[in-house]
């Protein structure tokens, strides 16, 4: 079975009107692709952060704050939909969750086409299948969120007669040139267990507005709607396979997921 392109891939057509997270992806030259992101959508699922020194990144919100050298968009990529209607769906590649289809989108949007460009070999696809053929826990299955006592507490909370914790929580993070991955453990908004979360990270300096007018982002505010653009290429296309080995690392829930895909995949873009 041929897999089906795409429904929206050009970047002249509306972004993602009916996308929750607001992200576009889009081919347009034999060699590269393309991804943007929004920097001023308040319900967007990429976000811009910024580094601390021995603290957590803070969000930053560019639509009022001057954006900086040291700034990245914090992107929680996703590889499966229930809606035929996402622009990145693969309607030819699905897995069952809950008695309900789920569809390929986004991260495996990105594989396809990676793979239709010669960018992502068969070799790396296999290597990858090996990586899936695990049967060994994930990071969701082996940690936990901890906690420690405060040695010293706030003074408020002593006065008040509260005791004072840190929350350990795991953070794994892949540092690339040009792009991280992390995997970041959460508990679930529903329900008891903890959660594996991928994010990419992609540097605000590795980035290009699509608005050509506004110039570079540094030592400024982004404007209304604007949104940056993230060039893949050979030199990064790795990006694409280190995310899907991290969903594979992350939980054996997500490697069963990618893995049936994967097998789908194998016929249908290595054709004998």
């Amino acid at each position: 079975m041929d897999i089906a392109e795409p429904q929206a891939q050009k970047e002249t057509k509306p972004e993602v009107k009916k996308k929750k997270m607001h992200v576009a992806l889009f081919t347009e030259e034999a060699d590269k692709l393309f991804i943007t992101l929004p920097l001023t959508g308040t319900k967007s699922e990429a976000r811009l952060k910024r580094p601390q020194t021995n603290f957590a990144p803070v969000f930053v919100f560019p639509g009022s704050k001057k954006m900086g050298s040291g700034d990245y968009l914090e992107w929680q990529i996703s590889y499966d939909t229930a809606s035929t209607s996402e622009p990145s769906v693969i309607e030819t590649v699905t897995f069952q969750r809950n008695d309900k289809t789920r569809y390929g989108c986004e991260l495996i949007w990105l594989l396809v086409q990676a793979v239709k460009k010669k960018m992502i070999t068969k070799d790396d696809f296999n290597n990858l299948s090996k990586l899936l053929d695990s049967e060994s826990d994930g990071v969701q299955e082996l940690e936990k969120i901890g906690q420690k006592k405060q040695e010293i507490a706030p003074v408020w909370a002593s006065s008040a007669s509260y005791i004072s914790y840190f929350q350990i929580v795991p953070d794994h993070i892949l540092v690339r040139d040009n792009y991280s991955v992390e995997i970041k453990i959460s508990q679930q908004q529903i329900g008891v267990h903890n959660q594996a979360m991928i994010y990419l990270h992609l540097p605000l300096k590795h980035c290009t507005s699509t608005n050509t007018n506004n110039g570079a982002f540094f030592e400024r505010s982004a404007t209304k709607s604007e949104k940056a653009k993230y060039t893949i290429t050979k030199d990064n296309v790795a990006l694409i396979s280190d995310t899907i080995a991290a969903f594979a690392l992350a939980s054996k829930p997500h490697r069963k997921d990618i893995r049936t895909m994967f097998t789908q995949l194998s016929t249908q873009l290595f054709k004998e």
